[in-house]
């Protein structure tokens, strides 16, 4: 370093006056400029979310319920709406997970189904009556397999569309030599019922 400051401080002025603004040269192409571009691109895409934000605004919110759905179908697959029922929800639900459960030739070494409080009622203001309330039914299932088969079935709910997520996922490995796992899952789905009931 010393002998830098020593090189340049043997140069002469104007050859110190070119070399500091070559400096400030590639400080502004460094880092001014590249600043200055993502600036320019935040500002475009903030107009362009202002402009589809007027957009909904102006269409007065009925159609961009719909045009939100269908986007929404578009990026994440068909949708399912909540069952209009707690007895639907819970046919549906354990059907599907002995059906996957079938198909991947795996036992259910446990299983209990429970009824959790409501969902926020912002999440559903456009679909159901002022009357009605969203609520969550959890199945928790417990089985054994190997561990490559657990992600096949745990995948193969997660696509399912009678389950709208799965709240919690456990694996643990057993103590037998055939490096299995022992997963407890709870899948869930969503059915509408009556305020109160």
């Amino acid at each position: 370093m010393r002998r830098l400051i020593q090189l340049i401080g043997s140069l002469p002025r104007a050859g110190q006056w070119l070399l500091l603004a070559l400096f400030f040269l590639a400080g502004y192409f460094l880092i001014v400029e590249p600043a200055l571009d993502l600036t320019q691109k935040w500002r475009f895409e903030g107009d362009g979310l202002q402009a589809a934000l007027a957009e909904v605004a102006r269409d007065g919110g009925a159609d961009s319920t719909q045009s939100t759905l269908l986007r929404g179908a578009a990026l994440f697959g068909p949708l399912r709406f909540p069952a209009d029922s707690q007895q639907t929800a819970d046919q549906d639900i354990n059907r599907r997970i002995v059906e996957v459960f079938r198909e991947h030739a795996v036992s259910i070494s446990g299983r209990e189904t429970r009824t959790v409080g409501s969902i926020a009622r912002d999440s559903f203001a456009d679909v159901i009556s002022p009357e009605q309330e969203a609520r969550r039914l959890i199945v928790d299932v417990e089985f054994t397999t190997t561990p490559e088969t657990a992600v096949a079935i745990i995948s193969d709910l997660e696509g399912s569309q009678e389950i709208h997520g799965l709240g919690r996922v456990h694996m643990e490995r057993t103590d037998d030599a055939q490096k299995r796992v022992r997963v407890n899952i709870s899948p869930e789905t969503w059915f509408i019922a009556e305020r109160g009931s």
